[in-house]
């Protein structure tokens, strides 16, 4: 069996119709997830309300006068590992990072249009390689300090966000990154929870680096939302091409249930469906898969989360994914406790199943500085025979500037 991408806009389409009885709710953003420039705006302007250094009335000011919303932050983390393929086993990098949202068209209406973009520095500080660079140092198959890299300057998503009918139809299209639509799960992102891929995203998805693309949303009640997006499947992250050489898609379309849209991170259940094209210039067959994600929050401090994918072709790195874990609000503080496990049943036949766990605990020192220690325990690394167990320790500060 091999899905395309009518197939996939059939799907969207079916399930238009089959949800379009559901009445109408509240207002609320539906576009994006946790690593989308949208949601770390949202978070940024939280923080900032109570920090010792608050720009909250200068923040306010921008946005009232000129729709602005705009927000800048540094982080840093050092990784260390018991054992190693190379004999690197240690990795410190930082990410410098600028974004945020102008909205240009119809402030104060159902109808905005508003200019997303974000700036990256991504550099190596000192250890062995950048921390992004250093799982296939250990021999392990897939990324263990994801996001810091050192690829230095480059712009992530530069894109046109255009709503209509009272907020209930979305469309976004310019330099997209695939994972802030695909498979979202309410876990945080790099910057602020987890570091392995395996709880971040779901490897069993193809999902391409940044590139072109665009994609439709339709918020269809306060509860359920569907959409379906289709990316440049060569999209690359320092280059600002455009479909270079061929039309090469990755093509996905999801619903998503939530109580309410103001939970759709905390309390949410998806169904992802996916397609990409073959890709001659990389030697990948056309791949396909379907992904499903759940996270529910408890008393408004656990939050236990589940996610699953499925694939056939070699494009994704996981043939089988299988993550849950729990994350904890701390009583009484703005700290956080997650713990994460993952199966991977990995997509190239000569490679065995990879299995690990994570634990971090991010302690908010002030509302602007967070201080994250970490331990990622790496079973079986698919690329290192002679390691049963690798211990990676971790740890991150991120300050958030304004």
């Amino acid at each position: 069996m091999k899905w395309s991408s009518g197939l996939l806009i059939a799907l969207f389409l079916a399930a238009s119709l089959a949800l379009a009885s559901e009445a109408d709710g509240a207002d609320g953003q539906f576009l994006g997830g946790p690593t989308s420039v949208g949601k770390e705006l949202e978070e940024a302007g939280e923080v900032d309300s109570v920090s010792v250094w608050s720009l909250g009335e200068f923040r306010a000011r921008l946005i009232e006068r000129y729709g602005l919303a705009v927000s800048a932050d540094y982080a840093t983390l050092y990784q260390y590992a018991d054992d190693s393929l190379t004999g690197a086993d240690t990795g410190l990098g930082g990410v410098l990072r600028l974004y945020g949202r102008w909205t240009l068209v119809g402030r104060g209406t159902g109808h905005t249009g508003t200019l997303v973009a974000k700036v990256e520095y991504r550099h190596h500080l000192s250890g062995d390689v950048a921390p992004g660079h250093l799982a296939p140092e250990l021999g392990y198959h897939g990324g263990v300090g994801f996001g810091f890299t050192d690829v230095g300057v480059f712009l992530a998503p530069l894109y046109w966000e255009q709503f209509f009918a009272d907020g209930h139809l979305g469309v976004v299209a310019g330099r997209l990154d695939p994972i802030d639509f695909t498979d979202i799960l309410g876990v945080g992102n790099q910057w602020s929870s987890f570091q392995n891929a395996a709880v971040l995203s779901n490897m069993s998805i193809a999902a391409p680096d940044l590139g072109c693309g665009a994609g439709v949303g339709f918020k269809l009640s306060d509860r359920w939302v569907i959409g379906t997006t289709a990316h440049d499947a060569n999209g690359e992250q320092t280059e600002f091409n455009c479909f270079e050489g061929s039309l090469r898609l990755f093509e996905q379309a999801h619903v998503s249930w939530a109580p309410t849209r103001s939970r759709r991170f905390t309390n949410a259940l998806r169904l992802t469906l996916w397609h990409q094209d073959e890709r001659p210039s990389s030697g990948l067959e056309e791949s396909y898969g379907v992904a499903t994600s759940a996270n529910w929050t408890i008393n408004e401090r656990w939050m236990p989360f589940f996610r699953w994918g499925l694939s056939e072709g070699d494009a994704p790195a996981a043939r089988q994914q299988l993550t849950t874990g729990v994350m904890l609000n701390v009583p009484g503080r703005s700290d956080q406790l997650g713990v994460g496990a993952w199966w991977q049943d990995l997509s190239h036949r000569d490679l065995h199943d990879q299995s690990g766990m994570e634990v971090f605990y991010r302690w908010e020192v002030i509302p602007n500085l967070a201080i994250t220690p970490s331990i990622q325990l790496l079973n079986d690394p698919a690329l290192n025979p002679d390691a049963d167990r690798i211990i990676l320790l971790g740890l991150r500060a991120r300050v958030l500037f304004f």
